[in-house]
């Protein structure tokens, strides 16, 4: 197994910037960090692009969010950037802490190695665009033979059996981003992107208007954090803390943050 790649040590600043309250004292540096992997391949809000030069901490609503509970807990954290396909090979092996994660995203060879809080923190919907002049979809059905845009090393568990019996016709993109700008320009006959990164997008550039939404819900995702079996933070550590963080308000005021709520 090639060797992680050097890790970015984030900085809890941007909990304050945002506002949140500190519900613990500040983190012990001395204590092992928190081992976070995220994809390279989320697009805004959710992982902004990077802003400064490479080792600086990346902003977003993953890697606050993560600053979070790492705080909550009086531990450093370490985040990892890699690739989707990195990430779902290799990820379970590295991680203490996982959040914006479901259990179908996750390969069945590791679902075992994590434990889940008992109730999830977000839910998330993926919706279905085409252009400007698409044929509205209403139903899956509607879509055979079309080619559909993709991120490399997803999961869509609601078009899966479909992609591998070639009823449809998966077209990859290294990044949200990529697979938006393939939709844009006609590479591609819809996307499936998450409802949130869309909006956010359309906010910041006009040029996104042009997709069309289609009147079909691909999926809504409960996620969940969790930890890694036999890692250094127990679940029950990370359920009081994750409880003390959504009482607190403190979801809904990052989502607040980057114009998003629940």
């Amino acid at each position: 197994m090639p060797g992680a790649p050097a890790a970015t040590r984030l900085t809890l600043a941007c909990c304050w910037a945002l506002g949140f309250a500190p519900l613990t004292a500040p983190a012990d540096t001395a204590a092992p960090a928190l081992q976070v992997w995220v994809s390279t391949s989320w697009g805004p809000p959710f992982l902004l692009p990077q802003s400064g030069p490479p080792g600086e901490p990346r902003r977003g609503l993953i890697p606050d969010w993560y600053a979070a509970p790492a705080r909550a807990l009086g531990q450093p954290l370490a985040i990892t950037y890699v690739p989707p396909l990195r990430l779902a090979q290799d990820g379970a092996a590295h991680q203490d802490l996982r959040c914006f994660g479901a259990r179908a995203w996750v390969p069945a060879g590791v679902v075992s190695w994590y434990e889940n809080a008992a109730r999830p923190f977000l839910a998330i919907e993926e919706v279905l665009v085409g252009h400007g002049g698409s044929p509205v979809v209403h139903d899956l059905a509607r879509l055979q033979g079309r080619r559909i845009g993709a991120v490399a090393g997803y999961r869509y568990p609601a078009l899966e059996a479909a992609f591998d019996s070639g009823r449809l016709l998966r077209d990859n993109a290294p990044n949200e981003l990529a697979m938006l700008r393939k939709q844009l320009r006609g590479h591609t006959d819809y996307a499936v992107i998450r409802r949130w990164t869309l909006e956010h997008m359309r906010q910041l550039d006009p040029q996104w208007r042009a997709l069309a939404v289609m009147p079909l819900t691909v999926s809504h995702t409960d996620l969940f954090c969790g930890v890694r079996r036999g890692g250094p933070l127990p679940l029950a550590t990370l359920e009081a803390a994750q409880a003390r963080l959504l009482r607190s308000g403190a979801l809904e005021q990052l989502l607040a943050a980057y114009g998003l709520s629940r």
